[in-house]
């Protein structure tokens, strides 16, 4: 009854079963005969292969060829034992794929009669997807063979053709692509060559040319940002004493905008003051740092590199034409990005040493008066009738004096100009005797 049910089932697949294959046993080396049926034509994309011992179904192998992906993808059914098993063959888009080998395609030599493979199965027409089974391992290893068929001599010298024709290819491809690699390498090189000669020259430019002058734009800029600097420290520094001083600075900025100040060619006292004292020093300590940490504008010139595209398309089609049959096609993103690069340096701007001036005043004057002082109606009264005492220094003289008892008191006063500008005044206390 199962029997007549199969037979039914055969005729109504139009499969035929065919009775040519061997189960081999590897550790018994027992072989029994096997019977197979493939779907005579795949199913969209899959071919099926059924395999029966003594008229039961023991195995199931499914291929389903993914051909837009060039792989192939396969499940092994151990239908006794009920286990399930998947592999997969990444394929060669250019290789016509006519025996697939241990899951790999182009493998050579095969030699099928003697040889038990993982797998060994053929394309017979891509096109179609049509997958022949040769042979292949149960499920868990090498302990059973499963030989459906021998491969024809017919098919093995095609694969052998399709082997050397890719390996013939793939030589060509990468003697291509080395040479594609190798100009497209001195290209890049040839345009940093071009870059530095650039760069040097312009360097060469930089240091042939005289350090020019800051113009009055510059100069404006200049000083009001030095201005900045010198009020913010000097203008809370009270000596006591009656100081004059009146600098005159010289910086020199590199073509970088960058300024080193050496003090034996920067400071100069107009009016006679001795190199060494307080005010050079608080400059070399709090000033120096500042201006050496800030980037100066410098002036500049321009200047154009003519024919930076032209040469280097000249240079290239002299190295193309060494080498043979290489398109321009793969170059052409390259050369675009280096015509880029080279337009950038084709009409330049140098920057040049520029020398910048500073002139700097800073006065203090001192006199000496008797102020009288009640702390308990908070009041400050200057000994002379001549004298006013602004608002200003009385708050100086109660945050002072808050300890201070009624009574008269030497005051020293200390008014300090910069650049002929008042900047504030402070005071100092001794009460009196």
């Amino acid at each position: 009854m199962l029997f007549s049910l199969f037979i039914m089932c055969i005729i109504e697949t139009n499969a035929q079963l065919i009775c040519t294959g061997k189960m081999l046993d590897i550790k018994d080396g027992k072989i029994d005969a096997i019977c197979f049926l493939r779907n005579p034509n795949p199913v969209g994309n899959k071919t099926k292969y059924t395999i029966l011992f003594n008229g039961m179904e023991i195995y199931e192998v499914e291929f389903t060829y993914y051909k837009e992906e060039d792989s192939i993808s396969i499940q092994f059914f151990d239908k006794e034992n009920t286990i399930v098993k998947n592999e997969s063959v990444k394929l060669k888009s250019k290789n016509s794929h006519f025996l697939i080998c241990n899951y790999k395609p182009s493998i050579w030599p095969i030699n099928d009669a003697t040889q038990p493979y993982q797998i060994l199965f053929g394309i017979d027409n891509p096109k179609k997807q049509f997958i022949t089974l040769y042979q292949f391992q149960a499920i868990g290893g090498i302990q059973t063979q499963f030989r459906l068929q021998y491969v024809p001599d017919s098919v093995l010298n095609r694969h052998l053709e399709a082997v050397i024709l890719e390996q013939n290819m793939d030589t060509i491809e990468a003697r291509y692509a080395r040479s594609v690699a190798n100009l497209k390498r001195d290209m890049m090189g040839y345009k940093e060559n071009i870059k530095k000669e650039i760069e040097k020259n312009e360097a060469s430019m930089q240091l042939q040319e005289a350090t020019r002058t800051a113009d009055a734009s510059l100069q404006k800029e200049f000083k009001e940002k030095l201005d900045t600097i010198f009020i913010h420290i000097f203008k809370n520094i009270y000596t006591f004493t009656n100081d004059d001083f009146d600098v005159e600075f010289n910086f020199n900025s590199n073509g970088y905008g960058n300024i080193k100040i050496d003090t034996t060619k920067t400071i100069f006292f107009k009016n006679g003051r001795s190199q060494k004292n307080w005010l050079k020093d608080s400059f070399m300590l709090k000033i120096k740092p500042i201006i050496e940490r800030v980037i100066y504008k410098t002036l500049t010139g321009t200047y154009t590199n003519q024919n930076l595209r032209p040469n280097f398309l000249d240079w290239f089609e002299t190295n193309f034409k060494s080498y043979e049959n290489l398109s321009k096609t793969d170059f052409v993103e390259a050369l675009n990005q280096i015509y880029d690069t080279l337009d950038s340096y084709e009409t330049r701007k140098i920057s040049f040493s520029t020398k910048y001036f500073y002139s700097f005043k800073y006065k203090s004057e001192v006199r000496e008066t008797i102020w009288k002082y009640n702390p308990n109606d908070g009041t400050i009264k200057p000994n002379s009738k001549n004298e006013a005492i602004n608002e200003s220094l009385q708050n100086i003289f109660r945050e002072k004096c808050s300890a201070c008892t009624k009574g008269k008191y030497n005051v020293k006063i200390c008014t300090v100009s910069i650049n002929d500008t008042p900047m504030g005044q402070d005071i100092q206390i001794i009460k009196a005797k």
